[in-house]
C-alpha cells in the first residue's frame, strides 16, 4: 500500500491553501524538493533533527520522482501525503499492523456468520452517532497499532448501539499496553485485544488513559472502567453480501483488509475502485480497519471504511471502497466483541 498510500490519488477539485501550494501538483520540480519538504513538514506537523532531516529529504525526493513517473504513465493522479517521507519498508512497519503470523488464530474462537436478511440498501452508522472520531495510530511515534484502534473503535460502536448513546472515545493505549498476546507497535490481532480487555475488566476512556503511540506498562484502573468487555470472536464471512448483512445487524465491524505497496487510496469523496490492491481471500491480510456502513452511488456499490491514520488521510480519515468485487480482500474476515 505504500507507494500510493504513500502518495494519495486525488481529484482536481482538491484544493490546498496557497500556503501549501507546492504539495499538490501534477509534476514536481525536483529542484524545489527542499521547499516542498518544508511545506510538507509544516502541513503534517513533523520535525526532524539535522541528520534525520537530510535523510528524510532524500526519501521524499525519491518519492517525488515516483509520483512524476506514475502521473506520466497512468490515467490517475498522484500527489504527496503524510507518508512521503517514509520508505516502503518503513511504511509497512508503521501503518500495517495486522500481524499475519499472530493471525493464525490458534486458540481463538472462530464462527461462520449466518445472514439474517433484511439489510437496508444504504446504511451509515455515523449518522446515528455510533461512530467515534477518527484517530491517528502514529500521532506521536510510529506505531503499527491498527489492530488496537480497529478493535477499540468497534467496541465503542457496539456499546453505543446497545445503549443507544453517542459513541464514547475509549482507550487504544490501554489495549496496546495490556495486550501481552500481541507485539505492541509491531502488530497484533483484534480478537486478542478483546480477550485482553476482558481480562482487564473492560475498557477505560481515552481521556483517562490517553494514547502516546508507544507500548508501555499496563496501567488499567479498574475503578475507571467505562465499558465491560467479555472477549470476542473472529467471524468468517461467506462473501460481501454476508458482510453487508453483518454490518446491518451487528453495527460497525472490525475487519481485516489487504493493503499493498501500490494501493490507490482517494483523498476525495470518490469511490476507490480497488486498483493496485489484491483480491485474495484470507491470505496476506495485513491491516485492520472498521466498516461503518455501505451504500451505492452512480451504479457503484461501496463500503464506508474508517481508518486510523488521522483526518488528513483519505476523505477526512475515511475511504469509500468499491463493494462486491472482493477488493483488497474485504468481505472475508471480521472481528466481533461481546460488550455490555
Amino acid at each position: 500500500m505504500y507507494s500510493i498510500l504513500l502518495l494519495l490519488l486525488v481529484s482536481t477539485s482538491k484544493i490546498f491553501c496557497e500556503k501549501f501550494h507546492l504539495l499538490h501538483q501534477n509534476y514536481y520540480d525536483i529542484d524545489e524538493s527542499e521547499e516542498i519538504f518544508k511545506q510538507f513538514l509544516e502541513y503534517f506537523d513533523k520535525f526532524y533533527d539535522k541528520s534525520e532531516y537530510r535523510k528524510r529529504l532524500n526519501v521524499l525526493k525519491d518519492n517525488l520522482l515516483k509520483i512524476n513517473q506514475w502521473n506520466k504513465e497512468e490515467n490517475r493522479k498522484y500527489t504527496l501525503n503524510e507518508f512521503a517521507d517514509l520508505t516502503e519498508d518503513e511504511f509497512s512497519q508503521t501503518y500495517l499492523g495486522l500481524n499475519e503470523i499472530i493471525s493464525s488464530r490458534t486458540g481463538v474462537d472462530v464462527i461462520e456468520y449466518e445472514s439474517k436478511g433484511g439489510a437496508p440498501e444504504n446504511l451509515d452508522w455515523r449518522r446515528f452517532g455510533y461512530v467515534s472520531s477518527v484517530k491517528h495510530q502514529s500521532q506521536f511515534h510510529r506505531c503499527g497499532s491498527c489492530y488496537a484502534f480497529s478493535a477499540v473503535g468497534h467496541i465503542e460502536s457496539r456499546h453505543a448501539m446497545k445503549h443507544n448513546i453517542t459513541a464514547i472515545n475509549l482507550s487504544a493505549q490501554q489495549a496496546l499496553d495490556c495486550d501481552y498476546l500481541d507485539l505492541g507497535c509491531d502488530g497484533g490481532d483484534p480478537v486478542h485485544v478483546f480477550e485482553t480487555l476482558s481480562e482487564q475488566g473492560g475498557s477505560m476512556r481515552d481521556k483517562d488513559y490517553p494514547y502516546v503511540s508507544v507500548q508501555g506498562k499496563c496501567k488499567t484502573d479498574k475503578e475507571e472502567i467505562e465499558v465491560k468487555v467479555n472477549g470476542g470472536t473472529q467471524l468468517m464471512l461467506k462473501d460481501e453480501d454476508a458482510m453487508k448483512d453483518a454490518v446491518a445487524h451487528l453495527g460497525p465491524l472490525s475487519v481485516a483488509i489487504r493493503f499493498t505497496h501500490k494501493m490507490a487510496a482517494k483523498v476525495t469523496h470518490e469511490i476507490y475502485d480497488g486498483a493496485y490492491c489484491e483480491t485474495s481471500r484470507t491470505n496476506n491480510l495485513n491491516h485492520a480497519v472498521i466498516v461503518v456502513g455501505y451504500g451505492r452511488e452512480n451504479n457503484k456499490d461501496y463500503w464506508i471504511i474508517k481508518n486510523s491514520w488521522g483526518e488528513k488521510w483519505g476523505d477526512h480519515g475515511y475511504l469509500r471502497l468499491i463493494r462486491g468485487v472482493g477488493a483488497c480482500g474485504i468481505g472475508n474476515v471480521a472481528f466481533l466483541a461481546d460488550v455490555e
